[in-house]
């Protein structure tokens, strides 16, 4: 819609403080729009708030639990970015959910065969 058109438009002009204004407007009016919950995770991370964009993918998995962008973008932020053991666990969880499924989005934060992230204590057995 034109929410998402419009904070595109601001992402891509480099204005992120006007960008989470313009999601947050879009949510109010669209409480559970799935892309622009996405896009507020995603202007967290291009500000390298880490703990925002983890709270945000978690809040959005909280409320469409399939949600596989969702799931990857986490799994990849908690391992890459995190790296305790709580978080590798949790993104081994949401890892085995792709074992063996290449997960490759233009909105992710790494695309990455997910079940085979490159932290080896996130392996699984067919990595």
């Amino acid at each position: 819609g034109t929410h998402v058109e419009l904070v595109n438009y601001l992402l891509g002009r480099g204005d992120g403080k006007a960008a989470l204004d313009a999601v947050h407007a879009g949510l109010n009016a669209l409480p559970d729009e799935p892309r622009l919950m996405l896009l507020v995770a995603e202007i967290h991370m291009r500000a390298a708030d880490t703990d925002k964009a983890i709270a945000q993918y978690e809040s959005i998995l909280k409320l469409r639990p399939g949600d596989e962008l969702a799931a990857n973008n986490l799994a990849n932020l908690l391992a890459e970015k995190r790296g305790d053991k709580a978080s590798l666990e949790r993104a081994l969880q949401l890892a085995q959910r792709f074992d063996g499924v290449q997960v490759d989005d233009v909105h992710s934060a790494s695309p990455v065969s997910i079940g085979c992230l490159s932290n080896p204590a996130l392996r699984v057995p067919s990595c």
